[in-house]
């Protein structure tokens, strides 16, 4: 796993050495006062099934809470290590259960499963050192580079059908409007200067 600035806890079972060089991986978000109920539910799940996680030290959740957190990094207080795209799809849709009434954060750079406040994932790095991820064809990518959702190595997705794909369309802001300026970011709602388009 990749060093970070930020105190995790591992729980690394035997089952560390199997896990990919990249993959999906799921992230858990909570707030101040619903944290510990959310990391027993995810560690008893995790421990059950012995499934690697890690999560954010309680002393460091302001950093990764407040309005001026790492955009990247914001609200991702679990991060749960699937060994395969099966044990993935199988690990989001028990959480979706388990954690149904849960709130949490927004994290920017992950997809929302479904119409969940808590549960996201993404394609990323996971037994990489480095923050970089593969196509099939070879192409490098910088993992997670932006404060958006991206799925640059194009990924199937399992929770997006091919029909859905088609048909998904573009924001009405990001359709209609370019953004110019920032006059200020935050991980609850930047401002921005937009610009109609032409």
């Amino acid at each position: 796993m990749m060093h970070s600035k930020f105190q995790f806890h591992y729980y690394v079972p035997s089952a560390m050495s199997n896990l990919p060089q990249q993959g999906w991986k799921v992230h858990v978000s909570a707030f101040y006062d619903n944290y510990r109920k959310v990391l027993k539910k995810v560690a008893k799940y995790c421990y059950l099934k012995r499934i690697p996680f890690k999560y954010v030290l309680s002393i460091q959740l302001r950093d990764l809470l407040g309005k001026q957190a790492s955009r990247l990094a914001a609200g991702k207080l679990i991060t749960i290590y699937p060994k395969d795209d099966q044990q993935f799809e199988e690990i989001v849709l028990d959480l979706y259960k388990a954690l149904r009434n849960i709130h949490g954060p927004y994290i920017l750079t992950d997809r929302r499963y479904r119409n969940s406040r808590c549960l996201y994932y993404r394609y990323g790095t996971i037994a990489r050192q480095n923050r970089t991820i593969y196509s099939k064809n070879g192409v490098p990518f910088q993992d997670a580079s932006q404060p958006t959702y991206a799925n640059p190595t194009l990924a199937k997705d399992p929770f997006i059908a091919d029909h859905e794909k088609k048909h998904q369309r573009p924001l009405k802001l990001f359709s209609e409007y370019e953004i110019t300026d920032v006059y200020r970011y935050s991980n609850f709602g930047g401002t921005y200067k937009p610009r109609l388009h032409n």
